[in-house]
């Protein structure tokens, strides 16, 4: 060990106040994350994806050049060419520093940080964090991996995957938190129709679907609203300009659409209230 005093098994790091906070920071988003609840497709749908970018990511670290799409085939049972077919793919830690194996160290040591994570409560779906900051700031990590070697200090190189950690932490609480809002705003929507009396139920649900598939973050013409996706086109592909423009006008009369010149958008605005304010002093 004396020939290699920078993998002593001992502590050769300090958490400084500024880490430490970081580290708090880090706890309350894992808390935050394993707490909302997901339908079961998205969840699936977040959990494939952080897998593609969690393999895309370390891989990219060793210079592979698979890109997420073609993960996505090999995760769905695809071949790729031989000269790309070699790659385990994997996630990463700090086992480059031992160097135990003549190729793929630091993917094997990625996959045992990804383990650690995943048994210290890291919810799956966010498991490609780590891996993706490594791989967007590739230079950066492996100056710190160097730099941590020749000093035989861990602690800049924990601040620095610390950072990264949280920042990953908190874009993927935003993601997660935003398809709340939308499972929110067509609850909403629901309990709108709900207390509705209709005449006519194919136009009654043909107003619905056309709100529940409208994006909710971008103004739409009249004919843009009506080929939003091929159910919608084929629904309105029947009816006259005329119930176009008075469906539209319904949806407006009931708060869940607003006219802004000549485009229509969700009124999304309408579920403000209901959100906790932030109140600064």
């Amino acid at each position: 060990m004396e020939k290699y005093p920078h993998i002593q098994f001992k502590k050769h790091w300090q958490i400084r106040s500024s880490c430490a906070y970081q580290l708090g920071e880090c706890s309350a988003l894992i808390q935050a994350l394993s707490n909302i609840p997901l339908k079961p497709g998205y969840r699936k749908r977040l959990l494939l994806v952080s897998l593609i970018k969690g393999a895309q990511a370390t891989t990219a670290i060793e210079g592979n050049t698979l890109t997420e799409t073609e993960i996505e085939q090999l995760q769905e049972g695809w071949k790729l060419p031989a000269s790309r077919e070699y790659q385990a793919i994997v996630t990463h830690v700090y086992l480059e520093w031992i160097h135990p194996f003549g190729d793929g160290n630091g993917r094997t040591g990625r996959l045992l940080e990804f383990y650690i994570l995943l048994r210290a409560g890291l919810p799956n779906i966010v498991s490609h964090v780590l891996s993706n900051f490594y791989n967007n700031t590739r230079s950066e990590y492996y100056r710190q991996l160097i730099q941590a070697k020749e000093k035989n200090d861990l602690t800049y190189f924990i601040e620095y995957a610390v950072q990264g950690f949280r920042d990953g932490l908190s874009d993927n609480l935003k993601t997660i938190q935003e398809s709340q809002f939308d499972i929110f705003w067509h609850d909403y929507i629901y309990e709108t129709f709900a207390e509705i009396k209709y005449t006519k139920k194919e136009a009654f649900k043909r107003k619905r679907q056309l709100i529940l598939q409208m994006p909710p973050d971008k103004a739409y013409t009249i004919d843009e609203l009506t080929e939003i996706t091929p159910e919608i086109a084929k629904k309105y592909a029947k009816v006259t300009k005329t119930t176009v423009s008075r469906d539209l006008k319904e949806l407006c009369d009931i708060k869940l659409l607003i006219k802004k010149g000549r485009k229509y958008k969700a009124n999304i605005e309408i579920l403000k209230p209901m959100i906790p304010l932030k109140i600064y002093k």
